[in-house]
């Protein structure tokens, strides 16, 4: 098999409203996985994904904020951007990953904390050690810190800030990825500037699986017996 790959990320500042246009890498053809991370100011205000795009989970908790993770398997009419719902105005901080040569990506859940070393979870998916990207991903309170320091093995490192007009309205999403054959996944902890209240997660993303019953076709497809 052959390792997905990290091909893309866009990120997006949303500003204060009951919806934000989440943008989209570019380059999206269908197959694609595209993974989302996104985080708002107020804890007690729920997010609804758009139709096609699977929540895998939210967490709402650390510094009163909230922060949802989850994926989309692109058909290729996606656009340029994805409209994430919420249930009052507030603003949003937001990364999307485009991630080709994927399968249906797994999740740890995510862990809280209020320290400089945000740190994602170990994360063991079913099917033993195979070529996998993972995602070590979260969001923090604040934003007057920035990143200084990224998990060992892990690149493209990207993150964004919505000042909201600062204060209690400000937060922070990162992520980074890293290919590995590996069963579990424990990514090191980020480093950050200074103390704030945190949420972190690790996904995997495993390579395209491809069934007897696809392996036939395949081969029928192209005149084999």
């Amino acid at each position: 098999m052959t390792f997905p790959v990290d091909a893309a990320r866009a990120t997006t500042d949303g500003p204060d409203g009951p919806t934000v246009a989440v943008n989209l890498p570019g380059g999206i053809t269908a197959g694609d996985i595209l993974y989302v991370v996104i985080r708002i100011p107020n804890a007690a205000i729920s997010i609804t994904f758009p139709n096609g795009w699977i929540k895998q989970t939210e967490l709402s908790g650390d510094g009163n904020d909230r922060t949802a993770i989850g994926y989309r398997i692109a058909d290729g009419t996606e656009g340029s951007t994805a409209t994430f719902t919420f249930s009052s105005n507030i603003f949003s901080a937001a990364i999307v990953w485009r991630i080709t040569g994927g399968d249906v990506p797994t999740y740890a859940d995510l862990v809280t904390g209020s320290s400089v070393n945000p740190d994602s979870p170990s994360h063991t998916p079913v099917g033993g050690a195979q070529d996998t990207l993972w995602l070590t991903i979260g969001g923090c309170e604040d934003n007057i810190w920035t990143i200084t320091d990224i998990p060992s093995g892990y690149s493209n490192s990207v993150s964004v800030v919505i000042t909201g007009g600062g204060g209690s309205n400000a937060v922070m999403v990162f992520g980074a990825s890293k290919q590995a054959n590996a069963a579990t996944e424990d990514p090191g902890a980020w480093t950050l500037s200074g103390l704030a209240p945190w949420a972190a997660g690790t996904i995997a993303i495993p390579p395209v699986q491809i069934s007897t019953a696809s392996f036939i076709t395949s081969r029928l497809g192209r005149g084999a017996a």
